[in-house]
């Protein structure tokens, strides 16, 4: 759901010219996971499983680009998800890339699949720092 969010944000960006901030890329996100869940009728309660740890995103040093990576990885499917996410130090969205590659991977080897997609991204967008 994160993905397809930040793939509507970058179309949207490219089409129509206009981008969302990070904040609200994850607020739509968690509003679609909202929507399923009730779609489906499951709720908070409902689910059993742990609570995620908060964690709250960092900037990076004034002139500096941060490029956050995640793979999703399901081994009943064919394919993992992964995503990419570059933001300066005001959490403003520079560059954004979602990717489904084909295989199974291990948890480990898909992060470390977007690691690389992170480094093409950056490399591509000519970020040095």
């Amino acid at each position: 759901m994160v993905v397809w969010s930040i793939w509507l944000d970058k179309n949207r960006l490219v089409f129509e010219n206009k981008a969302e901030g990070a904040k609200e890329v994850v607020a739509r996100a968690g509003r679609i996971l909202g929507d399923y869940l009730v779609c489906n009728g499951l709720d908070e309660m409902k689910c059993n499983r742990a609570k995620p740890n908060t964690v709250k995103w960092c900037p990076p040093t004034r002139g500096y680009v941060k490029i956050n990576v995640d793979a999703a990885v399901n081994n009943d499917m064919e394919f993992i998800g992964i995503g990419v996410v570059a933001r300066n130090e005001d959490g403003t969205v520079l560059a954004a890339a979602a990717r489904r590659m084909f295989g199974r991977f291990s948890p480990h080897l898909g992060e470390c699949m977007a690691v690389r997609e992170g480094v093409w991204l950056a490399q591509s967008r000519g970020f040095s720092k």
